[in-house]
């Protein structure tokens, strides 16, 4: 989606560089080439060496080489071929003269004289374990369709088993146009225009893609838009909703309806997805909607929103309660995708969700190593992959890890157990480093918080935090975001914390709640992050740290 407040990047962030050393240079090399061994092996030693040279790169969250990625796009289960994909919004220009905002010399990114600077691609990460990742070509705006930018979309296979990815691209303006692109191999990609009207002056014509497919075959596009009392006739304010179109071939789409009446909140919907689920709970797949005993809506408007309700058969989505709720804190976490699907070795269908998180801010967009010219500029990040089901009875979301990136664990780095904690005292473990696994259980007698400080360096840390009283979350600094309500607190409070240097993300009670920790540049030289500590501590009263644990974590990059 488009966020207006998060770009653009300021042309101060970018200093002048001479030159850069050979990871830099041979990944540029490659950058716009097709090859995938070579795009592989370039892209994993430059994130080695980015994630050398600067203390907030992270090491098992996606960050693009270099440059700005967000939202996660087309992610995809290929059973046949045993890969999993995931894209991501890639602005690929690389150099200082054409980046983030400064853009004065963008002439190779033009079109008969129109000047695209963003120059706005799909980065390809491939999979076969959801652990280990590599990079693989681009989608980029090459066509008519679509040079403008590749903006934000999803992928399903067709009756073939090959992907058909639709996404909002640009003829005349962005957003002007929906795109089919087809491929066989998952590099090369035939495109066309298959969405070409929008159905009012408010609702672009494709704005953030999502595909289910009905009983009969019929495939379903649900793009983000507005509507006017649940009509696209324009009669006072446009108010958020999803916009329906369908098709028979995955080829050509055709405008159909709105996806209900019942409209807002908001005056605009981007990242509408409907997700099934049968009466346990358990993910259905994207071919199965309506079978479905309870549906979760969600969609982006000004945070991460969902409503619980249920489907009629012509499509139309009614809620159950007039008050959405929050998947996870707005911002640094948005753009979720919740797409994909897969099998487990019972048979059960697994849903699988990953989101953008803007990891700097909000007074900087950059690292202080990046903005002091040790690094080419880079920002934004993807979260972990979440396993999504639904807690029916409290009408939730029930997000957990997938439990393949435990997989990352190197060595348990100590544990800790039955540790009184008196009000204010911390108890800890020392140098265990900034790449964690962490997973802690209180139980909070009279206190009225317990929590962790992770990654502590002198006096700075990012401190995880649970209000006993109110039952809340916060995490973070800069500032801390506000709280995720659970579905269902209880006593003991247990929490499990992926600590990856600049980003911190806390799963507890069946939520999640994503945050930033990004050093300040007093210590980005100063103090080694292999020294970070992790300390478990009380507040308002005594509490009792049953159980700490923590585990060093490896690089996703292969």
């Amino acid at each position: 989606p488009l966020v207006g407040f998060l770009l653009p990047i300021v042309a101060s962030w970018l200093p002048v560089v001479a030159s850069w050393p050979a990871p830099v240079v041979d990944y540029r090399a490659v950058l716009y080439t097709d090859n995938a061994t070579a795009i592989a092996l370039a892209a994993a030693a430059l994130r080695t060496w980015m994630a050398a040279n600067d203390p907030d790169y992270p090491l098992y969250h996606l960050a693009p080489p270099e440059g700005h990625a967000n939202d996660p796009n087309g992610v995809t289960w290929d059973a046949a071929r045993g890969l999993y994909h995931r894209f991501y919004q890639y602005d690929r220009t690389y150099d200082e003269s054409c980046m983030h905002g400064n853009y004065t010399d963008c002439d190779r990114f033009s079109r008969n004289g129109t000047l695209n600077p963003a120059a706005r691609a799909w980065g390809q990460t491939t999979s076969r374990d959801l652990v280990h990742w590599e990079e693989w070509p681009a989608i980029v705006g090459d066509s008519e369709w679509d040079w403008r930018a590749v903006y934000s979309g999803n992928c399903a296979l067709d009756d073939r088993g090959d992907p058909v990815c639709v996404y909002t691209g640009g003829r005349e303006a962005p957003c002007d146009t929906g795109v089919c692109a087809t491929s066989r191999d998952w590099i090369h990609w035939e495109k066309r225009g298959c969405m070409l009207t929008a159905p009012s002056p408010k609702s672009q014509t494709n704005h953030d893609s999502a595909l289910v497919r009905l009983r009969d075959g019929t495939w379903v596009v649900v793009v983000g838009g507005c509507t006017y009392n649940g009509s696209n006739v324009p009669n006072g304010t446009c108010m958020g909703n999803a916009q329906l179109w369908r098709s028979d071939d995955l080829s050509t789409f055709r405008y159909w309806k709105p996806l209900g009446a019942a409209e807002g909140p908001g005056t605009y919907w981007e990242l509408p997805y409907l997700l099934g689920f049968d009466e346990h709970g358990t993910a259905l797949p994207n071919d199965a909607i309506e079978d479905a005993s309870t549906t979760a809506l969600l969609f982006g408007e000004g945070g991460n929103k969902y409503f619980f309700g249920s489907l009629a058969d012509d499509v139309s989505f009614s809620r159950a309660w007039a008050e959405p709720k929050e998947t996870d804190a707005f911002p640094p976490y948005y753009s979720f995708n919740p797409h994909a699907t897969d099998v487990q070795s019972d048979g059960t269908t697994r849903r699988l969700m990953f989101g953008w998180i803007l990891v700097f801010g909000p007074t900087s967009r950059v690292s202080a190593a990046a903005e002091a010219g040790r690094v080419p500029p880079w920002d934004g990040a993807h979260s972990l992959c979440r396993a999504v089901t639904a807690d029916v009875g409290a009408g939730a979301l029930v997000q957990a890890p997938c439990p393949e990136t435990r997989a990352l664990r190197g060595i348990r780095a100590g544990a800790l157990a039955n540790k009184r904690l008196a009000d204010g005292v911390f108890v800890g473990l020392s140098n265990v480093g900034d790449a964690l696994n962490v997973v802690a259980s209180f139980d909070v007698g009279n206190a009225d918080f317990v929590g962790l400080s992770v990654r502590v360096l002198d006096d700075f840390s990012c401190d995880v935090v649970w209000n006993v009283s109110a039952a809340t979350l916060t995490a973070g600094v800069d500032p801390p975001w506000p709280a995720v309500y659970p579905p269902a607190p209880t006593d003991p409070v247990e929490l499990e914390v992926f600590v990856d240097r600049s980003i911190v993300e806390v799963y507890f009670f069946g939520a999640a709640l994503t945050s930033r920790c990004a050093l300040p540049a007093s210590l980005h030289d100063a103090v080694p992050s292999e020294i970070a500590s992790v300390r478990a501590f009380a507040k308002g009263g005594t509490a009792t740290l049953a159980q700490l644990e923590a585990w060093t974590m490896g690089s996703m990059w292969v």
